[in-house]
Formats: C-alpha cells, sequence, structure tokens
C-alpha cells in the first residue's frame, strides 16, 4: 500500500521492472522476482509483473511535472523498452496480463473470505487488497487498449467488487495524499473505503 510515495523511488523501480520485463513474459511466472547477471541471487528490487509496470507508469506519467529532466529521460527509455516487449511478444504479454489480473482477482476473494470467516483478524489485511485492486484495473485497461478481451474475467471483477462493496464503509483516501489527483474517488473506489470495523478491530 502506498502510504508513504516517493516518485524517484518509483521510476527506480519501475526501470528495474522494465528491465526484466522480456524475460518475465516468456517465463511462466506470474509474478518475477529480478535476478542478478549469471550469480542468479535476488537483486533486491520489486517483483516484476506486467500490471506493476503499467500501474508504476499511469503514476509517473500522472505526476510528470515532478520529474528533471533526467527522469523525463529515464521515463521515456523505460516507456520505449516496455512497449517493445508488449509489441514484439504481444502473445506471451497478453496471456500475462490475464494470468495476472485472475491471480490478483483471486487473492482479493481469499481476503473476502477470511473476513468473513473472522473480520476483526482480517480487517486489518485490507491494504494489499488495494493495490491488487488498482493493479487489476491498470490490467483491464491495457487489455481494452490492445483489444484484448477476458469476459470470464471481467464478470469475476463485478462479482468480487460486489462482495467487496458489502464489507466496506467511505474512508480518507487510504494512500499518500500526494496521489490523490492519481486516483480519482469517482474510479478508484476502493481506495476511498475501508472495511467495516467490529467493536475489536482497528484499521
Amino acid at each position: 500500500m502506498l502510504t508513504n510515495y516517493r516518485i524517484s523511488d518509483d521510476l527506480d523501480d519501475l526501470i528495474d521492472m522494465v528491465n526484466d520485463l522480456e524475460t518475465h513474459v516468456r517465463s511462466d511466472d506470474v509474478y518475477s522476482t529480478p535476478m542478478l547477471g549469471l550469480t542468479m541471487t535476488y537483486s533486491g528490487g520489486p517483483t516484476t509483473t506486467v500490471g506493476g509496470v503499467l500501474a508504476s507508469l499511469h503514476r509517473i506519467n500522472s505526476l510528470i511535472d515532478q520529474l528533471t529532466p533526467e527522469q523525463r529521460e529515464r521515463l521515456a527509455n523505460a516507456i520505449h523498452e516496455h512497449d517493445r516487449v508488449a509489441s514484439e511478444w504481444h502473445e506471451h504479454y497478453a496471456q500475462k496480463m490475464r494470468k495476472e489480473a485472475h491471480s490478483r482477482l483471486s487473492l482479493i476473494a481469499a481476503f473476502l473470505n477470511d473476513y468473513h470467516e473472522d473480520a476483526a483478524a482480517a480487517v486489518s489485511q485490507y491494504g494489499p487488497e488495494t493495490t491488487h485492486r488498482t493493479i487489476i484495473h491498470a490490467l483491464v485497461q491495457q487489455m481494452q487498449r490492445m483489444n484484448e478481451s477476458d469476459e470470464k474475467l471481467i464478470t469475476d471483477i463485478e462479482h468480487v467488487d460486489g462482495q467487496l462493496e458489502e464489507i466496506l464503509e467511505p474512508a480518507p483516501f487510504l494512500w499518500d495524499n500526494q496521489l490523490k489527483n492519481v486516483y480519482g474517488e469517482k474510479e478508484y473506489w476502493w481506495l476511498y473505503h475501508k472495511p467495516l470495523v467490529t467493536e475489536s478491530a482497528s484499521f
């Protein structure tokens, strides 16, 4: 959950993910851990996913006025590399989008099950679900831009959203306030809601 946002860190993470993107879309993994060269040791960078790249691109492009000329050049290079991978590995990229969206949606569904079993224990775990739902939104938008359809995904999203709405109540914007203009309340309603709190739980 982005409660302490720095655009410079977001840009660094984006570049790490984009540098790993071609390897990622060609792999069988939905979530890829960046590795360092021939040593194959964990790089310490962000987990690479298509949705993660898309969400980061959306944020940074929305806040591009905050970037220095050097940072804008790095962003342009990252966009170029992302677009190249999406074009040259179109089918792999599209398949990865669908798999990731379904995977993240299943994680939200699991949270909902946990909430209904023990709301007091689950209510504090909502933060990651806001990230999952935001990335799903970015994936669906990209699928639409690429004319990639997945009717089951859309139906499943509507079903999960309906379940979320039943357990949420309005709240102040949950992420860092500087992202409030990036994520409007009407389109990203889940970032302006929190789970209903029982007497023994707090969010």
